[in-house]
Formats: C-alpha cells, structure tokens, sequence
C-alpha cells in the first residue's frame, strides 16, 4: 500500500498547482501545472547530453581508464545518495535531515562535477575521457529518472508501506 503526498494548502487553493509531477506520482507536493512543460524539456535536454556522452564514450572506449570511470560515475551516489536513502529506512520516514539534502544536491550538480571532471583530466590528461562518467551520470538521472534537486521539507525518497 502506497501513502499519497499531502495535499498543500496552495494546492487545495490554486487550480494550477498539482501534487503530482508528470512522470512520478511520488514526486513533491504542490508542482505547479505550468512548470510541467519547462520539466519535460530539462528531460528532453538531458537525455539528449545522455546520448552524445554515451556516444562519446563509445567512441574513446580504449581511451578510458574504467577503474576511473566507475569511481567517478559511482561517487555522486556513494556521498550524495546512499546516506541519505540509508537514514530514510532507518527513520522509516521520507522526510529527513536538512544537511542530506544538502548532500545530495551539491553532488548532483553540473557546479560540482565540471570541476571534479576538470581535476580528473588535469590528473590523467591520457585517459580524459573516462570523465565522462560525471556527465553520464547527471543525464542519466535527469533524463532516464527525472531527478533534479531535492528540496529540503520534501520527500527524500519515496517510500512505500507494507502492511
């Protein structure tokens, strides 16, 4: 059995405001209806950085240092995610601690994996194209998942209750 997001009071009384995001009926509460087609688009861009890094990647296959590639593709979720999703089934509730939140959005942003993808290169100019990863990543989540940033207050994770 699943537990539907509460209702806002802005939602309750703005016919424009939906709880509900296109493509995810866990997603936060009170997403407004006109901010669904601006949702699509950020998808339709990311999946379309997800197919030219992937195409890239494919490409320079020899040229990627995979040990490299898998701690870059694997370090966002590893700080960003994992305590988070750790301390929701700890907590039995979605809603967490602030600093996760944090957490998780300063690790899925394009601001902290160019840089990261920068030092990698700087580091290893012969195996550049393993950087990738990060951007494989980003896309991935925002194209194929519908991931974007976490907004604290709301649900970390959805969670479903097992009677």
């Amino acid at each position: 059995m699943t537990t539907a997001a509460p209702t806002s009071d802005r939602a309750a009384a703005d016919p424009d405001v939906t709880d509900r995001s296109p493509t995810d009926a866990s997603a936060e509460p009170a997403l407004r209806a006109d901010h669904v087609p601006a949702l699509r688009v950020g998808r339709a861009e990311s999946l379309l950085g997800l197919i030219i890094s992937s195409w890239l990647l494919v490409r320079h296959w020899r040229d990627v240092n995979w040990a490299t590639f898998i701690i870059l593709f694997s370090y966002i979720d590893i700080i960003g995610y994992l305590p988070g999703l750790a301390r929701v089934h700890q907590k039995r509730n979605p809603v967490i601690e602030t600093p996760f939140y944090w957490a998780y959005n300063a690790t899925h942003t394009f601001l902290t994996a160019v840089p990261v993808a920068a030092i990698m290169v700087w580091l290893d100019r012969r195996h550049r194209w393993s950087a990738l990863a990060v951007f494989i990543h980003l896309f991935g989540d925002r194209g194929l998942l519908g991931n974007f940033t976490k907004v604290v207050g709301n649900e970390f994770e959805h969670i479903e209750n097992h009677v």
